[in-house]
């Protein structure tokens, strides 16, 4: 432990731990998912997401990005613009939500950008 680390309580530096293991159970989700290509993709968020949810702190913040959009798929920038998403988004969309509702995560509040 370096000084500051020392310096901190024992709820802090579990919290600290715990903080670390999300970060790595989370760095490689993507590339992971897309390197094991699981023939249940589903199940393969799921089981990760259980992990992520065993080790964490008392408070949790989930970052989700949207699906893909119609101006995704027609390569188009959106910057400001508030695009439908394309069918293949509302999947995406549709099992992120179920994938972490089978996961075990409610929420107090969510925030949206739009």
């Amino acid at each position: 432990f370096s000084t500051a680390s020392a310096a901190m309580s024992d709820e802090a530096t579990l919290n600290y731990f715990r903080a670390n293991k999300v970060a790595q159970l989370m760095d490689g989700l993507v590339g992971d998912l897309l390197k094991a290509k699981p023939a249940l993709p589903h199940q393969f968020l799921i089981d990760r997401l259980q992990k992520i949810k065993e080790c964490q702190p008392p408070y949790t913040l989930v970052l989700v990005r949207h699906g893909e959009s119609e101006w995704n798929v027609a390569n188009k920038f959106t910057g400001w613009h508030d695009v439908d998403l394309s069918e293949k988004g509302k999947q995406e969309a549709d099992a992120g939500g179920k994938a972490l509702n089978d996961a075990g995560y409610s929420f107090d509040i969510a925030y949206t950008s739009v």
